[in-house]
């Protein structure tokens, strides 16, 4: 650009969402789970007693907008990543003991709390729909 000499670099940081040259959503997947993994190490050392109300509060709150956000950017289209961020969930639902002795389907449906798959399929079809609708 002009004078000035353009380096390439790894990864770049746009908008809170990292873009690779290949354009894979890797690296951005393994930040933000590690990031999701911390806040929920923060809230099991905090609250010892979680109940089920408290949880889905603090997870909708603080958990679901970290693996959420711009997720129409940087869509996983691989297996490992969807599993990845699935795993985060599941997790989650480990730390209420009322839960125990559930699997994690069973967990997800007590706590009405949607796969992170499904909310990511629904905001494809809603940005389709109102892409059709204005044309």
């Amino acid at each position: 650009m002009g004078d000035e000499i353009l380096h390439e670099t790894e990864r770049e940081k746009d908008l809170r969402v990292y873009i690779m040259p290949n354009l894979s959503p890797e690296v951005h997947i393994t930040i933000i789970t590690s990031a999701a993994y911390a806040r929920l190490a923060n809230i099991r050392t905090t609250i010892r007693n979680l109940r089920k109300e408290s949880f889905r509060i603090l997870y909708t709150t603080y958990e679901k907008p970290i693996l959420e956000y711009e997720a129409l950017a940087w869509s996983p289209y691989l297996i490992k990543h969807k599993t990845m961020l699935e795993k985060v969930q599941i997790y989650a639902n480990r730390l209420v003991p009322e839960l125990r002795g559930m699997s994690s389907w069973e967990k997800l449906r007590e706590m009405h709390v949607t796969l992170l798959e499904d909310r990511r399929a629904r905001g494809d079809m809603i940005t389709t729909y109102k892409n059709s609708k204005r044309n």
